[in-house]
């Protein structure tokens, strides 16, 4: 893992000009999502307002570096409904999953549909 720290010292100046600008727009959408490298998991965090993103690397799920990252920001945070959430101090808008209907290769190799989170949709 010390390429990574390595590549975090040489683009830290690039990471806080991207972090202005994510803090000058109205909004920043954030999610994480757990990868393995080399067997052990870690977490990857997204921070992006469309136009610029900030990843950041951690051994956990826990939500501090949302709050380290996002210490300050008056704009609008969207996420999904994990938990860790909801004590970053912004205004906060949650999102519904992107994937409403899903398509799932069933036992038979055909396309199946899964329905039924939102049956209103149905």
């Amino acid at each position: 893992m010390n390429f990574i720290n390595d590549f975090a010292v040489h683009y830290e100046q690039t990471e806080r000009l991207l972090l202005r600008r994510l803090f000058a727009s109205p909004c920043v959408y954030v999610d994480e999502t757990k990868i393995s490298i080399e067997g052990e998991d870690h977490y990857v965090w997204v921070f992006t307002n469309s136009t610029h993103t900030i990843f950041r690397l951690t051994e956990t799920r826990e939500s501090s570096v949302v709050h380290q990252t996002l210490k300050g920001f008056k704009g609008v945070m969207v996420s999904d409904f994990f938990a860790g959430y909801d004590s970053v101090e912004c205004i906060k808008q949650k999102w519904v999953p992107r994937f409403l209907v899903r398509e799932e290769l069933s036992d038979t190799g055909q396309i199946a549909t899964r329905r039924g989170w939102f049956p209103a949709l149905e």
